[in-house]
């Protein structure tokens, strides 16, 4: 289970995401794949991985956990919260749409959203992260685990790509 002070600033620092203003700085710590889900539509792509994340929400792997944070079934979007063990914060964020015929195509984005771990009380993790948004990290791979985790979970078959 996330930490209380990681649970409270998870939402803001998803959204302002501080890690990612740089785009130079920001490959070091995310990952984008294009996800090729065959004969199934967009519609059903989107509730596999809703499913999926529910099946793996709260779990914890080694110390790492994934929480459910948004699903809009109109945009066929969803967006989920990965903590490491010292409660760095990932975001996980999926956009499925058409492909043409039997196909889905999918946008899987995965980033670490700031330096430091939201461990640290608030709001000092969410102030230092936004000061320190220039601070190059590698991600150590976690990024590229959690999108593959996901993957793995869902019952539908997946071709992913990297996009550089």
């Amino acid at each position: 289970m996330s930490c209380l002070f990681a649970s409270c600033q998870a939402p803001i620092q998803a959204t302002i995401r501080p890690a990612v203003w740089l785009p130079g700085i920001r490959n070091l710590h995310s990952r984008v794949e294009k996800w090729t889900v065959k004969q199934a539509s967009p519609q059903e792509a989107y509730d596999d991985a809703v499913h999926a994340l529910q099946k793996l929400e709260d779990k914890e792997f080694n110390g790492k956990m994934i929480v459910l944070a948004k699903t809009d079934r109109t945009r066929l979007f969803v967006q989920c919260h990965c903590f490491s063990r010292a409660q760095w914060l990932d975001v996980v964020e999926i956009t499925f749409r058409d492909g043409g015929p039997g196909i889905t195509l999918a946008r899987a984005y995965s980033f670490s959203s700031g330096l430091l771990p939201l461990s640290i009380p608030p709001p000092i993790a969410l102030l230092l992260n936004v000061v320190f948004f220039f601070v190059p990290f590698w991600d150590n791979g976690f990024n590229k685990t959690w999108l593959e985790m996901i993957r793995r979970n869902m019952d539908l078959e997946i071709i992913s790509e990297e996009i550089v």
